[in-house]
């Protein structure tokens, strides 16, 4: 198991209006104006959760929540009942419930980086740089982590 001393863990926030939109908060204990850093895990596009047992995936949050880091942990919808790019709709849902919260927990709500593995690196991407999926105001974050994601690209 991944040690947890110095982080506080928050469970079962909403992000959004579907039952899969939930999040966790993992915040470095007595600190304040920290970067966040939004994690989206693997799984294909129809499997997997933020939290699949203490390991899976907290450990990710955990690690970064230790080197002083707010972290966060959201799950998002699986196909086949969510459609192509609603991994992107549901990462803009993160980022905003982030740019409200964050302060809250310590964070720094314009020190926002996404990181995604597999899918949750496609979905990371598909927000970050399609700018149809973004507020008027853009994407909001100050960069992002690609592990092994499926994408495409094109120059516009």
């Amino acid at each position: 198991m991944a040690p947890t001393d110095g982080v506080e863990v928050r469970k079962g926030f909403t992000h959004g209006d579907h039952v899969r939109h939930k999040l966790d908060v993992y915040q470095p204990t007595g600190q304040t104006n920290v970067p966040v850093l939004a994690y989206g895990y693997g799984g294909g596009y129809s499997s997997g959760d933020r939290d699949l047992n203490e390991e899976v995936y907290g450990n990710i949050p955990t690690y970064f929540a230790r080197q002083g880091l707010l972290g966060i942990n959201a799950s998002y919808r699986l196909a086949p009942e969510a459609r192509w790019l609603s991994g992107a709709e549901d990462m803009r849902a993160v980022v905003a419930w982030v740019k409200r919260h964050a302060t809250r927990y310590g964070g720094d709500p314009d020190r926002i980086f996404l990181m995604g593995h597999s899918v949750g690196a496609t979905h990371v991407a598909s927000y970050a740089f399609d700018p149809r999926f973004q507020p008027p105001s853009g994407h909001g974050v100050a960069g992002v982590v690609l592990l092994s994601g499926r994408y495409r690209l094109r120059w516009d």
